[in-house]
């Protein structure tokens, strides 16, 4: 079977973007996926401007909304309309936005292995060392795209602190709502510690909640299903969707996210903004720092996976550092927040921070 340049574990945004471009690149990529292309993923699906410019392939025809405006919840029926500008966030569906990244991966070249989980990786001055549930493939190196999920990369004392979690419950699926724009996100900040959204796709809804708060965690799914009730949204078939909830780790320090010859990715390396928990730009721009990291290491420079952490934290640092700022204000005094937002200065600003790009990406 060979040494590969690089074997990747997750097929995720950052697994993906990073498997492509090392092929892109010349390199020989192994892509290690454990559930079936086209396999779902619990997660809003919108793509910010900084998402966009971080695409490794076309998704045109899976876009199914161009957001241009978020109305935020108030008291009662007041809302405070924040205009997106020239900016749009384009709402996907995960399982068809990942399955393309993996097919355009696999058609340049990816050796792509689907529903072939990762069983135990072993790092050592030689390489690294992959076994699966169908065999044992050898590397040069070894990028872990693996998501909150920590027992992978805890295997190679990477990043095994305890992480800064956010908890998420969503559902998504067929649904009318008739008091609902059908190009306008919809967020509500009056959840302790985070907020609640609902996300347009045409026919299809993505309704879900968000809080960084333990205590709050029991009370999710009831005060999810308050907010359903409250925005409008009325599923076709409310026994056939189901309710997926998800942990998201949040990027609050930088702990090691390279050991060796193995780097982490994504959800993995904890990347997701404290305020929003955006997590797709992230992973894709740590797929594409990675990447790039990896070519330099297999040319000779030893210390190319190390300096992949300072180049991420140089692009997304000005921007997490932001993020974190705004959710400490939010999250202790929403309503002081809302008010502040009905000034048109404070809502140009918020627009700016939310929508900017990444510093440097490459």
């Amino acid at each position: 079977m060979g040494v590969y340049d690089a074997v990747v574990v997750g097929g995720g945004p950052a697994g993906s973007a990073a498997a492509l471009r090392l092929s892109r690149l010349g390199a020989h990529v192994l892509l290690l996926e454990k559930q079936r292309i086209g396999r779902d993923k619990p997660c809003g699906g919108g793509l910010t401007p900084r998402a966009q410019e971080l695409l490794p392939a076309p998704i045109d025809d899976l876009v199914l909304t161009r957001v241009d405006a978020v109305d935020l919840l108030g008291d009662g029926d007041e809302h405070i309309r924040m205009h997106l500008g020239n900016s749009r966030v384009l709402m996907v569906r995960r399982a068809a936005f990942d399955a393309r990244l993996m097919e355009t991966a696999c058609s340049e070249g990816v050796h792509l292995h689907d529903r072939e989980p990762v069983t135990s990786m072993r790092n050592d001055r030689a390489g690294v060392s992959v076994e699966t549930t169908r065999a044992t493939y050898r590397s040069h190196t070894l990028l872990l795209a693996t998501g909150a999920e920590a027992p992978l990369r805890s295997s190679l004392r990477l990043n095994t602190g305890v992480d800064t979690l956010a908890v998420a419950l969503e559902i998504e699926g067929p649904a009318t709502a008739r008091r609902l724009a059908p190009n306008r996100i919809v967020f509500d900040y009056r959840v302790p510690g985070g907020y609640a959204w609902v996300f347009p796709k045409g026919d299809i809804w993505n309704v879900g909640i968000l809080s960084t708060r333990r205590d709050v965690g029991p009370r999710l799914r009831g005060m999810l299903m308050d907010f359903i009730a409250r925005a409008g949204v009325a599923f076709d078939a409310p026994v056939a969707v189901r309710v997926r909830g998800h942990r998201i780790p949040l990027h609050t320090t930088s702990r090691p996210l390279a050991r060796g010859r193995v780097a982490l990715l994504g959800d993995a390396a904890g990347l997701a903004d404290a305020f929003y928990g955006e997590g797709i730009a992230q992973a894709l721009l740590s797929g594409r720092l990675a990447a790039d990291a990896v070519l330099q290491c297999l040319n000779g420079d030893a210390a190319a996976l190390f300096r992949y952490q300072r180049r991420l934290d140089r692009s997304m640092g000005r921007h997490s550092r932001r993020m974190r700022f705004i959710a400490r204000g939010v999250y202790r005094k929403p309503g002081l927040a809302t008010a502040m937002l009905r000034m048109p200065p404070v809502r140009r600003a918020a627009v700016n921070v939310a929508m900017e790009s990444f510093d440097d990406a490459g």
